[in-house]
Formats: structure tokens, sequence, C-alpha cells
């Protein structure tokens, strides 16, 4: 049975956190995530651990490859929103970050200024 949850977090990442790791620890695992929505499925309790990364700082073909390389690892990677800004095609200017990636629009890094990192962990023996 498919859990949704809808919660709005910002910038507050760790709490964001803890909350993931407290769904997996009751046995739900995250299975896609929008603006406030987070769906899960059950899984095995404590099966799954998450982070968050903040990489909104970064250029997006350092985003792209960072992704890659998480995944390559074997982390499944959900990019997640930090506003609720419901605009499409806008324009943000992002002083804070990297040379090329000031700017940002819908199709590079707007809206997608997290990675929630799931790692699924091994299971125990019986």
């Amino acid at each position: 049975m498919k859990k949704k949850h809808y919660r709005f977090y910002g910038g507050f990442l760790k709490a964001q956190e803890k909350y993931l790791n407290k769904m997996s620890a009751r046995g739900f695992r995250l299975i896609r995530c929008g603006k406030l929505l987070y769906e899960f499925e059950p899984c095995p309790p404590g099966r799954c651990q998450y982070r968050i990364e903040f990489v909104a700082h970064k250029s997006p073909q350092t985003i792209s490859a960072h992704k890659k390389h998480l995944e390559d690892k074997g982390y499944r990677v959900f990019p997640k929103n930090i506003n609720l800004n419901w605009s499409i095609g806008k324009l943000r200017l992002r002083p804070w970050a990297q040379k090329n990636s000031r700017l940002s629009t819908s199709s590079t890094t707007y809206n997608r200024e997290l990675f929630i990192i799931e790692k699924e962990l091994p299971a125990s023996p019986k």
C-alpha cells in the first residue's frame, strides 16, 4: 500500500532528512517526490538511509555529473525543490552559484536545488 504525505521543509535540510529516515524506520521507502508530495511504498523497516544535499550553487554540468556518479555507485537520487514557486519558464538569479549557473531556468537547475540520496542497506541476516 502506497502512502502519500504532503510536507514543506524549505531550507531545513536536516529536518527533511530526519523525516525520511524516520519513514524508512517505519518500513516505508521513498518512490517519488514533488514540490510538497512525498510518496512511499512499503519495505522492510530500516532498509533505506537518506541524505539531503544542497546542489543549487553548482553548474548544471557538475550537477549532472554528480548525479550520474551517485547512480553509478548504486544510490537512488531524487531532485527536489527548496521553494514553492510554481512558475514555468522563469529565470532566477543565483548570486551564490558558480559562474555558469548564476542564471537558472526551468530546463537547468530551477526547482532542483536539492538531491535526496537513498542508500539501500543490505538485508539483515535472520
